[in-house]
């Protein structure tokens, strides 16, 4: 069965990838989120651009990809490629996924 580790390990592949990137399209890349179907173990990652896909984060676009209903998607914190740093779950997200779909402890927007 798919755990929180298995969409935190497709981000983290995903965030190396960027790293390789160009300066200039690193900074393109606003946040990275994995996620995972814990049932098929099925892996992807939503990756949000500056100036793309408005009035969704990350989140979204990674829950999008399975094309099933949301709610039981697993998925990992999403990490801000150009410094590193978690990115807390917007309020927007909170009132669209369970807090039980972030791994315990998820920093939450305020």
């Amino acid at each position: 069965m798919a755990t929180f580790d298995d969409a935190i390990a497709v981000r983290d592949v995903t965030l190396r990838e960027i790293a390789d990137l160009s300066s200039r399209q690193r900074s393109e890349v606003a946040a990275v989120v994995g996620g995972v179907n814990p049932d098929t173990g099925e892996t992807a990652v939503g990756i949000k651009r500056s100036g793309e896909n408005y009035g969704k984060c990350a989140e979204d676009l990674c829950a999008e990809q399975f094309g099933e209903d949301a709610s039981k998607i697993l998925m990992s914190p999403a990490v801000r490629p150009r410094t590193g740093v978690v990115i807390p779950v917007c309020k927007r997200c909170q009132n669209k996924y369970s807090a039980a779909q972030f791994p315990p402890g998820t920093r939450m927007e305020e």
